[in-house]
């Protein structure tokens, strides 16, 4: 049931235009301080890895944020005018560091954008399709995230839930 979901998920993103980008699970361990994420936020409890590619591979993400924005960056500095990307992929969350038993593996979205064209509005439209064609109802509120924009972002709801958050990279 799961794989069918996320393969609904890949479809419907796909058809609208978005291409599907797979990163790495390991990333720097600066990811936090590039995310402005606070000094308790839980996502700052990234698990070491013993023998890392090199630093810039050393820590497993604990949020695809991080990896979304660097593709975005490569694809900037390497001269593609526009980039429309989504990544759905594992994130490791430990249940006690030092690491003394499996983390907990949640699948993510991650969904980035870029381009004369794309805006707040633009990246909220594509949160909207999908929930659509998942037969989804969302609602927002203000989100309360150090790298977004305060006046561009909003923190997605469905059933009551928080599932997740739109919004311009600060």
């Amino acid at each position: 049931e799961k794989i069918l979901f996320v393969d609904k998920v890949k479809d419907i993103l796909s058809s609208i235009g978005l291409n599907e980008a797979i990163s790495y699970s390991f990333t720097s361990p600066k990811f936090a301080d590039a995310l402005l994420l606070d000094e308790d936020d839980t996502l700052r409890q990234a698990i070491t890895l013993v023998n890392p590619l090199g630093e810039a591979l050393s820590v497993m993400r604990t949020t695809l944020t991080h990896t979304m924005c660097e593709t975005l960056a490569f694809n900037v500095t390497h001269f593609n005018k526009e980039a429309t990307l989504f990544e759905v992929s594992s994130v490791y969350l430990p249940k006690a560091l030092p690491l003394v038993e499996l983390p907990y593996e949640e699948e993510k979205l991650a969904v980035g954008m870029y381009g004369a064209t794309i805006d707040f509005f633009a990246i909220k439209g594509v949160v909207e399709e999908l929930l659509s064609g998942l037969g989804l109802c969302g609602t927002y509120k203000k989100a309360q995230l150090n790298f977004l924009h305060p006046g561009r972002s909003a923190e997605l709801f469905v059933d009551g839930e928080s599932v997740g958050f739109v919004g311009e990279i600060h």
